[in-house]
């Protein structure tokens, strides 16, 4: 069974696609094909943007199956966001069955080519158990690289973890900091509940 998720999960399905407007609507299917050549060329980028088109159905149909598939391309060759967002696609069975350990697996590969987003999921799943054991001390420290790349939940979820000292001491102090943090980088919620975290209320869902 799926454990449920008492911390904040970034699940965001990020477009980097640079291309405009213009471009889509006058060549869709041409710029398809050069992308597709590229991609084979190992071009992480453009198969990064072929997964983007067959995801939003941009000049070609929807197809969650391709969409999976450039991103496992773009990823081999350390596209961070793909490899995020591969993991994604595993959690929520998106082309494929849903599969935990491999979603788990590719947040943390995402965090370390500079993914703050695969570094707040591979952190929910350390604190949660999801796809694999916990481990609160570990949460900590990636939870703490995201929030330095200025992701709020991270933020916000290390404040958790230092408030109720999972995987080590408790810090009130710095806890609220952290809260503070997630109100000014845009997690209304943080801004809400910033007197409630000192008296012990819960992580938001």
């Amino acid at each position: 069974m799926r454990p449920s998720h008492r911390f904040l999960l970034a699940v965001l399905i990020a477009s980097l696609s640079c291309k405009t407007d213009d471009d889509q609507t006058s060549r869709p299917q041409a710029g398809t094909a050069e992308l597709e050549s590229a991609c084979q060329r190992h071009d992480a980028e453009a198969c990064y943007r072929l997964a983007d088109r067959y995801a939003q159905g941009e000049g070609v149909p929807q197809d969650a199956a391709k969409t999976r598939l450039f991103l496992s391309r773009a990823c081999g060759n350390e596209h961070p966001t793909a490899c995020h967002n591969l993991g994604v696609a595993w959690e929520r069975g998106e082309g494929a069955p849903v599969d935990l350990v491999k979603a788990r697996a590719l947040y943390r590969i995402s965090c370390n080519i500079d993914s703050a987003h695969g570094c707040t999921n591979w952190a929910v799943c350390l604190t949660n158990g999801i796809g694999g054991p916990v481990d609160h001390w570990k949460a900590r420290q990636v939870f703490s690289w995201s929030c330095d790349g200025g992701d709020y939940r991270a933020c916000y979820n290390l404040g958790v973890l230092l408030r109720d000292g999972h995987g080590g001491k408790k810090d009130v102090k710095m806890a609220a900091e952290l809260f503070g943090k997630a109100c000014k980088l845009g997690f209304k919620d943080a801004c809400r509940k910033l007197p409630e975290p000192l008296q012990g209320s819960p992580p938001a869902r």
